[in-house]
């Protein structure tokens, strides 16, 4: 005789999830957004909670959109879908870094679609919304049938040392903060970065970001070269690999666009700044 199957609670709706949180912007709201998990705190969710705060320059509008688009574990929490998808829009024959920068454009897309009307279906689908950002960032670099594609590979330069130079380190990647704002803002922006990379939680990607933007002699990536100052490349210093240290500074990045983004103080060019890095030797 078969026994009835017990029933399966369901788990709870997004708008149930949503109407549990503390009120967004609260003390207890950044705890929850601190301390929660990813299975308590799914990405709709906090996409509806971002998109009440948005345009709100505060800690609750910046975090939100920080826990969105961070790491956890060193792989994004919210964006794995993302970069799956991004690195086999690439060819193969093409630097694996194409498939970073592809990822790099689609964040950008994410910041600022999500604000609008079109970014009320991450509420519903948070997957789809960031895979159709994707394929934006993907017409907008190859055309809207892929007409432009080409290999942008940067080949590796002759070096009279045995140790072959990194071909992502012949172009430097200097914060180009000249193109984000008047230069009267440039302290304004420094500042700014300051605090977001001190709040950077994971040691080596605050470490990179000090490195890379404030150090005043940022260590090449890896490669045989030092830095004007001597500083030998970070991926010596640290023991990485060089994809470990520019997910690292794309981590840092993510945060200091969505500080930016949120923040209504001076107006910033996020266009430019997500060109230069988009072009900047492969990021």
């Amino acid at each position: 005789m078969s026994k009835t199957p017990p029933d399966v609670a369901s788990p709870p709706s997004f708008d149930e999830v949503f109407a549990a949180l503390p009120p967004v912007g609260s003390p207890e709201y950044l705890e929850r957004l601190r301390t929660a998990s990813t299975q308590e705190l799914p990405p709709e969710v906090l996409a509806r909670a971002y998109r009440q705060l948005a345009g709100e320059d505060d800690e609750a509008a910046r975090a939100t959109l920080a826990r969105l688009l961070g790491e956890k574990k060193g792989r994004p929490e919210y964006l794995g879908t993302v970069l799956w998808h991004a690195t086999r829009r690439v060819p193969r024959h093409q630097h694996w870094q194409e498939a970073l920068d592809l990822f790099q454009d689609a964040v950008a897309l994410v910041i600022e679609v999500l604000p609008t009307e079109r970014g009320r279906y991450a509420e519903r689908a948070w997957r789809s919304f960031c895979y159709q950002r994707l394929i934006d960032a993907w017409r907008r670099r190859q055309g809207r049938r892929g007409e432009r594609a080409e290999s942008r590979r940067v080949e590796p330069a002759a070096d009279e040392d045995a140790e072959a130079l990194d071909p992502l380190d012949l172009a430097e990647d200097l914060p180009p903060w000249h193109a984000a704002v008047r230069p009267d803002k440039l302290p304004w922006l420094e500042e700014l970065v300051g605090r977001v990379v001190a709040g950077v939680a994971d040691p080596f990607v605050r470490a990179v970001a000090e490195d890379q933007w404030l150090s005043g002699d940022p260590s090449p990536i890896s490669g045989a070269r030092t830095s004007a100052g001597g500083r030998k490349p970070l991926t010596r210093r640290y023991g990485k690999s060089r994809f470990q240290v520019y997910r690292a500074l794309n981590a840092a990045r993510a945060r200091l666009f969505a500080a930016l983004a949120t923040q209504n103080e001076v107006e910033v060019n996020l266009e430019a700044l997500r060109t230069k890095w988009s072009a900047s030797a492969l990021e």
